[in-house]
Formats: structure tokens, sequence, C-alpha cells
């Protein structure tokens, strides 16, 4: 799919919608001292390098932060994943010239300041610290599920709303940001019958805009309520590609429904 399956988190769009979604104060990219030219901080999971302008100690909060999810979520999804390459870009700018150059895609609007993980390597704009630890722990998972499943492209597969789904229930689990993803009245959209990248990307540019990451977080926390967490992933380890993994795990709701 040519504009990617990058995660980011629009504050007009989860304003704008039927859930309760608490935002924190924006932080992080807006102070401290910019770092210098190139800084480049290693750690037991990560390399992390940082452009001229990025704030000072960001680059090591990354990292630990790399390190703390690789622990976490490798841990639930019972992975090891090699270490990660992150570079950091002071603004929107330059990230966007570096996604260009380096992952042949662009931002998706002015707020998309995350790239998806590929060849090991993650890109980072100037996102607010609290956003930045979601969207960290959100691709991730997609990572490791990718690794799992065996998908070597920078492509969002089928049924992609249990895909971003499984991301934003690890996100949730272990960097909830400050947001809350709860209904309030009647679903917008039932998000399960969306089955392709393509419907998924039509509704993502549309008015419910990142709001279908949230109903796709209800859905799959569901989901997990239902068949447990050990059943995904045992699933995920089966050897299988995503839409077998996808199919299996919805057969195995429907066969716990009353």
């Amino acid at each position: 799919m040519p504009m990617g399956r990058r995660a980011f988190l629009s504050l007009a769009s989860l304003l704008a919608c039927a859930f309760a979604v608490r935002v924190p104060a924006p932080a992080g990219a807006q102070h401290g001292v910019p770092s210098a030219p190139g800084a480049m901080v290693r750690s037991a999971h990560a390399i992390v390098r940082s452009e001229n302008g990025v704030v000072s100690g960001r680059a090591a909060t990354v990292a630990s932060e790399v390190d703390r999810l690789f622990t976490l979520i490798g841990h639930d999804l019972a992975d090891t994943p090699p270490r990660l390459r992150l570079h950091l870009y002071a603004s929107h700018v330059t990230f966007a010239r570096a996604l260009q150059s380096l992952q042949g895609s662009h931002p998706q609007s002015s707020m998309d300041n995350t790239s998806t993980i590929v060849r090991n390597t993650l890109l980072l704009g100037p996102l607010p610290a609290s956003f930045l630890q979601h969207n960290l722990a959100h691709v991730y998972t997609e990572w490791i599920i990718d690794r799992l499943t065996g998908n070597r492209t920078d492509a969002l597969p089928s049924t992609p709303w249990l895909y971003d789904g499984l991301a934003e229930f690890e996100a949730y689990r272990y960097e909830p940001a400050g947001l809350r993803c709860a209904l309030k009245g009647p679903l917008p959209l039932d998000i399960t019958i969306v089955r392709t990248a393509r419907q998924w990307m039509s509704i993502r540019s549309g008015p419910l805009g990142a709001l279908e990451y949230c109903l796709a977080y209800a859905q799959t926390h569901n989901l997990v309520k239902h068949i447990g967490w050990s059943n995904i992933q045992r699933t995920l380890h089966r050897g299988w590609a995503w839409p077998a993994v996808a199919q299996h795990l919805l057969a195995a709701k429907r066969a716990t429904a009353p």
C-alpha cells in the first residue's frame, strides 16, 4: 500500500469524536536544549541517532523506552526482536524529507511524525513526548507481529482493524499516554467490516480520522476478553501468514459467542 501504515494521533480528530478521549498537553519537543549534531545513544536494544535541534536527553529517553518495550511487548508476543535503529528529527520538514528518502513515502499529514519500522529502522519527528511513547509502543508491536507472520513489506495486511487493534491494545497497556478510549453511545461504524487496507485508509482519510484506532482497540479488547491473550500468542507463533492468523482468531471468538 503506497501510503504505508504509519500510526499517529490527530488531536483535532480525537477531540471531534463520540468517544471519551483525554489528551495530555503537548510536551517534550517544545522544551529543552538542542542536542549536538549527529548525537547517538546506544542501549541494549536500540541505537538512536539525533539530528541537530532534537532536545537534549530525548535520544536517551527513547532508547530507554525501546529497552522497556523489548521486555514488556517482547514478553507478551514471546519474541526477541533485533536491536532497533531510530532516527530522531527536530522538525516535521526534516522528518518528511528523511521519510521520502529512506522509505519512499510521504507523511499523511502535518501531524504525522512517525514512520513504520522498515529494515529494523524507525524514523521519528517532533512528537510530544506522550504521543511519541504511545506511537512507539504501537509500531513496536506491529514490528513483532510482522516478524512472526513473515510480513517483509511496508504494507498494511488484510483485516487491518485487528492488526492495528492489537498494536493499540499493547500501546494502551503500556503507554496510554493519558488517553482513554471509552464508548459513549452507539458506534459510528462497525470497524470489523473493514477487510482491506484500501478500506482502512479510506476511513482514515475521512471524518472519523484517527478514531478508527479507538474503534479497533475496543473490538480487540473484546476479542482478548473472549479468547484470552495466550490464544493470540500461540496463534502468532504457528508460522502462519497474517490472513490465516486473523481468520483463526476471529473464528475462535465466534466459537465463544453465546
